[in-house]
This record gives structure tokens, sequence and C-alpha cells, in this order.
């Protein structure tokens, strides 16, 4: 088991999946963390409670980072080197972070743009045990399915020793996640509701028929959903 009192998100590309692995994946795991985003460009999902600080002054970061027990960084990638100049400016602020979590993506840009951030990473003193890749919008469904699809990847990280890899933690390419940002909900959020509520709804044939539709449909594969990623949680070994 890895401490994780203090995570951050991180990544040189934008729409890799960093607000997909802050709210889906760690924010209803970890109830007690504060979320804190770090975004010049507001246009970080709104469906968990945070903070949202710009980068370019890191004054009010540090003090937020530092002064928390529990929080979760989710930094825009447009964000990411400016949040790392002011990290490495402050001697020992690294040390803080117990782990550097870095969505990637099947695509060979965002993959060279992962590698180069482990690198950056690793060259600033982070230890390969806090820094774990995050396998995201992927196809395959077995631990030998997504090795393949992100073939490359694995060797690179096999051959370099800078971070960690695991082909279980991987969140699998769903529309449900687009779906779920269109009616402002996480899987929790739509597994919570009161199926009983929304199918007589749909019976009754009220002005919310359609609206009861789609949220008992996304309700319905929300739950394999969940399941999968309890199990891309439990493969993170967090405490």
């Amino acid at each position: 088991m890895r401490t994780g009192n203090k995570i951050a998100v991180v990544g040189y590309s934008g729409n890799a999946g960093k607000t997909l692995t802050t709210v889906h994946l760690l924010a209803p795991r970890l109830p007690d963390h504060e979320i804190l985003r770090l975004e010049t460009f507001n246009a970080s999902s709104n469906l968990v409670s945070a903070v949202t600080i710009g980068a370019k002054r890191f004054e009010p970061i540090f003090d937020r980072i530092i002064s928390s027990n529990r929080i979760i960084i989710d930094i825009g990638a447009s964000n990411i080197r400016e949040a790392l100049d002011g990290m490495t400016a402050h001697e020992g602020f690294l040390d803080e972070i117990d782990l550097f979590l870095i969505p990637t993506l099947p695509e060979d840009k965002p993959q060279a743009d992962t590698l180069k951030l482990v690198s950056d990473l690793a060259d600033l003193g982070v230890e390969k045990e806090r820094i774990l890749i995050v396998l995201n919008r992927v196809h395959g469904s077995s631990p030998e399915e997504v090795e393949t699809e992100f073939k490359d990847l694995f060797e690179v990280v096999r051959d370099d020793r800078k971070c960690l890899i695991d082909p279980v933690v991987a969140i699998p390419d769903l529309i449900i996640f687009e779906q779920l940002e269109e009616v402002h909900m996480t899987v929790d959020d739509v597994l919570n509701l009161d199926e009983g509520r929304i199918r007589r709804e749909i019976a009754n044939r009220t002005p919310e028929k359609e609206n009861a539709l789609r949220i008992l449909s996304i309700q319905m594969r929300a739950r394999a959903v969940k399941q999968k990623l309890d199990t891309v949680f439990k493969a993170m070994g967090l405490r």
C-alpha cells in the first residue's frame, strides 16, 4: 500500500483524462480529500466541489497544499510547467506530494508527453514509486490486451524504470463519461438516485419522462463502471 494523502494529477497533454481521474476515480473513494484545481482557463468539470486557483501566483497554491492534510491537486495542462516551476522554487516542496498520477491515452503524442513528464519529474528527484501512469480510453478488457494496446509505452517504462505502470490501472473508453458530464453527475451521483422514482416518472408519462429514460439508461450502465473503477482504485494501492 502507498500513502495517498497528497495526490497530484498531472500531464503535459490536454484532454488526457486528468479531470476524469479526479472526478470519477479518486474523489468518490477519497471523500476526505479536498480538491484543488490549478487552471488558467477554467474548462474543467464542475461535478465535484473544488477550489480553483490560477497557476501564475504560486503563494496561494503553496499555502493550500502545505496546510492541507488530504488533498487532490488537479493541474491543467496549460499550467503544469508553471506549477512545477513554483514547486521547485521551494526546496523540498516536491516531497510534500505523495503520488503523481499521469493519465495518458493510446495515441503516440499523449504517450510521448507522458514520458517527457516522467523524465522531468525523475530529474527533479521524484522517485519512481511516487509516479504512476493511469491508462485512459482503453479498449482492451484484459491486462494482456491493455499491454498490447500500450505496448511501446510499457516497453519504455520497464527499460527506464522511472515510474510505475500497471495494466489494471486502466479506465475504459466509454461514452457514459460524456453522458454524465452532460447531466452534471458523477458515477456515484447517478447510482444514488432512486431507481423506483425514475421508473414511476417513466410509467406516468410525466413531462420529465424523456430525461428519466436517459438517466435510467445511464444508471443501469453505471453499476458496471463503478465496479471497474473500484478495481482500478484497488490496484493503485492507496491508503
